[in-house]
């Protein structure tokens, strides 16, 4: 029960990190008009340092989801 318990704090976490930081990003905005979604988000997971948090709470998650099928 309490992978359950971290696996919500962690997507709350998520929600919250894209809610104040990524929404209206001006750096993704820029990049998605002049390339292509994918492009842009290549900039948040491998130069954004909110990004780089996101990527790994998201790795987290899976790592949760992973032992949460095993119990």
């Amino acid at each position: 029960m309490a992978i359950v318990e971290n696996s919500k704090i962690v997507r709350i976490h998520i929600h919250d990190v894209l809610d104040n930081n990524c929404k209206g990003c001006l750096i993704y905005r820029k990049n998605l008009k002049n390339t292509s979604v994918s492009e842009a988000g290549n900039y948040c997971l491998f130069e954004c340092e909110v990004g780089k948090e996101l990527k790994r709470m998201g790795d987290r998650l899976l790592y949760y989801s992973f032992w949460e099928r095993m119990a």
